[in-house]
């Protein structure tokens, strides 16, 4: 992630207890609206099987432990 990135998504949804059958209907409910068209990054909180999304929480916490740049 070292180039910017112009347009991202962000998904964050409840994710206590998902099953497969959870993650499927998320992915189908993700394309259906279109959340993620256009979309240079995806990020999701969780597992998740929505096509090029990148767990958010490794790239959370990478950017909050990092040194601050002045």
């Amino acid at each position: 992630m070292d180039q910017p990135i112009e347009k991202f998504q962000r998904l964050l949804r409840e994710i206590f207890q998902f099953n497969c059958a959870d993650l499927e209907r998320d992915k189908k409910f993700v394309a259906a609206q279109k959340l993620t068209e256009g979309a240079d990054e995806i990020f999701i909180n969780g597992d998740s099987f929505i096509p090029n999304a990148r767990a958010l929480e490794p790239v959370f916490k990478a950017r909050m432990f990092a040194e601050v740049q002045s």
